[in-house]
Order: structure tokens, then C-alpha cells, then sequence
């Protein structure tokens, strides 16, 4: 019975050493999938550091943009307050509503009826561009008193 107990043992041991070697082999086998997964991870990462960098690097440009901007806004400002400073001082206003410095000449008599409607009617165009010629300066004196 002692060999049979030998062969049943050294049954027993290579069952157990098959058992190991798959073991083995299942773990070597996972260590490659976790190895891939790494690799993959580390690309990845590196991958989201340049897009970072590179968004990092936008952002600053975009910040350098709108400083200089911003820098020219105000540069602009300036002019335009000195030219509107200068403006006002350099320019007299005129009295549009004043009496006029030379009188006016004679009319010319109209000599047919005719003529008399065709000059009511220029007359009135000319009362209706006059206005708004009036109110448009009026508008212009408002904005620059503003």
C-alpha cells in the first residue's frame, strides 16, 4: 500500500502544480490587462496635461488680449475727452436765430398768378426742409452740450 499512497500523493502534487501554473498564469495574465490599463492611463493623462497646458496658454493670451485692449480703450477715451475739450473750445457758436448781419434783398414782384402758386409751393418745401434743417442742428447743439 505504500506505493499506491506514493502514486496518490504524487497525484495529488502535480494536480497541485497544474493548479499553480494556471494561477500563475491567470495572474500573469491580469498583470498584463492592468499594465495595458496603466500604459492607456498614463497616455491619457499626459494627453489632458497638454490640452491643460494648452488651454493655460490660451487663457493667458486671452488675458494679454483684453489687457491691451482694455489699455487701448482707455487711450481712446482720453482722446476722444481732449478732442471734445478742444472742440468746444475752438468752436463759437453761431446765433442762428439772430438778426442777420446784411438785410435781406428786395423781393421780386411776380407778374402772373401762375407764378405766385409754383412759389407758395416751392415756399412751403422750402419752410418744411428749413425745419428739419432747425431741428436737426437743435439736436446736435443738445448733444454736445451732453
Amino acid at each position: 500500500m505504500a506505493i499506491e499512497n506514493v502514486y496518490s500523493y504524487l497525484e495529488y502534487l502535480a494536480l497541485t502544480v497544474d493548479q499553480l501554473a494556471d494561477a500563475v498564469i491567470e495572474r500573469e495574465e491580469e498583470t498584463a490587462v492592468y499594465e495595458t490599463r496603466l500604459h492607456e492611463m498614463n497616455e491619457a493623462l499626459i494627453a489632458a496635461q497638454k490640452a491643460a497646458d494648452l488651454a493655460e496658454g490660451r487663457a493667458q493670451l486671452a488675458e494679454a488680449k483684453a489687457a491691451k485692449a482694455d489699455e487701448k480703450i482707455e487711450e481712446l477715451s482720453l482722446m476722444l475727452k481732449s478732442a471734445k475739450q478742444s472742440k468746444k473750445a475752438k468752436d463759437i457758436q453761431i446765433d442762428l436765430f439772430a438778426a442777420p448781419s446784411a438785410p435781406a434783398p428786395a423781393p421780386v414782384p411776380v407778374a402772373t398768378k401762375s407764378h405766385k402758386v409754383a412759389n407758395d409751393e416751392n415756399a412751403l418745401i422750402l419752410a418744411k426742409k428749413l425745419d428739419s434743417t432747425i431741428d436737426k442742428v437743435q439736436k446736435l447743439i443738445r448733444e454736445a452740450r451732453a
